[in-house]
């Protein structure tokens, strides 16, 4: 899985087919690692998101003593996008590198001019 950053937000990538994010829930929900970094990650945005609102809201309220608020609460939600964005990236690297670690085959059964038979595929 690959993810890039569009301009509409992050773009999730299976091979070359473009995935949604039900289908990129469901890929990392059968890793357990990747899916509980899949979870954080999410929380933290949920945080960052509420946070920035909140400096937003403090920015604009004209008989707020302390000044520095607002810009504390803004760094807060910079802390959490960034941890965010890291937990995101760690998910899917957990994910990736639990793929290259699974030994897949397939055993069919084979019919031609010789007989029948037995094919193994790894």
């Amino acid at each position: 899985m690959t993810v890039f950053l569009g301009t509409t937000g992050y773009q999730y990538y299976e091979n070359d087919r473009r995935l949604i994010q039900e289908e990129v829930n469901a890929l990392l929900s059968k890793n357990e690692l990747a899916y509980i970094y899949w979870k954080r990650s999410r929380t933290d945005f949920t945080v960052a998101s509420a946070t920035g609102i909140l400096s937003l809201g403090l920015f604009t309220t004209k008989r707020l003593e302390h000044k520095m608020i607002p810009f504390s609460t803004a760094l807060v939600s910079l802390f959490f996008f960034h941890s965010g964005n890291n937990k995101k990236k760690k998910a899917i690297l957990t994910y990736n590198n639990g793929l290259e670690h699974q030994l897949t085959y397939q055993i069919k059964p084979i019919l031609n001019k010789k007989g029948l038979g037995i094919t193994l595929k790894f």
